[in-house]
């Protein structure tokens, strides 16, 4: 079998020292085949797995992502609500303390209420006494005066 090309197509494809033959076209086919597939195994595969594994990772480390900004927004509702609680307390123990603050005033107000109410009545014992005191004092002096004017009168 002669794989020569036809005698019509001979002048169209040739090139000198280079003729296209049938033999020379198959020999550069299984070359690129061989090529095709060294590049496929020793080139493309491994880029293709190393982007596979990438991707995966990627898909991972999104996955990892999403379950700790759960985490994250769980710890910040937890914290919140014992943020809320403390606030709670806090407010119920200013209000204690207020209202023990304000007993305190009110003793203190009713202690010196009473002490003013006792020095008030002390002193207004004293000015009764001085009154009367007084009282008598002047009591004296008009007898005595009128008892200097009944003898000048009478004199």
């Amino acid at each position: 079998m002669d794989y020569r090309a036809s005698e019509h197509l001979i002048p169209i494809f040739d090139f000198g020292v280079l003729h296209l033959e049938l033999n020379t076209a198959l020999f550069i086919f299984v070359l690129v085949l061989i090529v095709m597939y060294s590049m496929n195994r020793l080139l493309f595969n491994p880029v293709l797995r190393t982007l596979d594994n990438r991707s995966q990772m990627l898909g991972q480390l999104r996955e990892s992502t999403q379950q700790q900004l759960r985490e994250i927004e769980a710890l910040d509702r937890d914290y919140q609500t014992q943020l809320a609680q403390v606030r709670e307390e806090v407010n119920t123990y200013r209000q204690e303390a207020r209202r023990d603050a304000q007993d305190a005033v009110e003793a203190v107000l009713a202690d010196a209420r009473k002490a003013v109410e006792m020095d008030l009545s002390a002193a207004l014992s004293e000015l009764e006494k001085e009154a009367l005191r007084l009282r008598d004092e002047l009591a004296q002096r008009v007898g005595g005066l009128a008892q200097q004017i009944s003898r000048r009168v009478l004199e």
